[in-house]
């Protein structure tokens, strides 16, 4: 974590009635992602490496730098590249259901895991893990 982006945050939830910070970040994260999606758009079409590169960064930037989520890279990892092996690997009408199998149950572990921390005011990957 960026520790001076995090100060910022929690001078602001002092001011702001005790907020938790990391709901002012979901905040912040969703009002930055409009104008970097402008950037993107203007990225040339030609050159798709330059627009991944930005995608990464900028997940990069909101997952370590913002929230701190360490553990999120790994998690985002296990369902990205085991997704991609699946449609990659097995070929035949099984195919989507050993995927959706496995994004289901990996979702599910990472779920569970978060109720049985019981933290409900730190933020962690598993809403996007069920958007990916």
């Amino acid at each position: 974590m960026i520790q001076i982006i995090h100060d910022q945050f929690v001078t602001i939830s002092n001011y702001a009635g005790g907020i938790p910070p990391d709901y002012l970040k979901l905040i912040f994260v969703c009002l930055l992602s409009y104008p970097l999606a402008g950037i993107l758009k203007r990225l040339p079409d030609v050159n798709p490496v330059a627009k991944n590169l930005f995608l990464i960064a900028t997940s990069l930037f909101y997952l370590l730098g913002v929230f701190d989520l360490w553990d999120g890279i790994r998690t985002v990892a296990i369902s990205s590249v085991g997704a991609y092996l699946i449609a990659a690997l097995i070929k035949g009408p099984l195919m989507p259901w050993i995927g959706f199998v496995f994004i289901m149950g990996h979702m599910a572990i990472s779920h569970i895991a978060r109720q049985r921390r019981g933290d409900d005011s730190v933020v962690d990957i598993t809403g996007m893990d069920t958007i990916l």
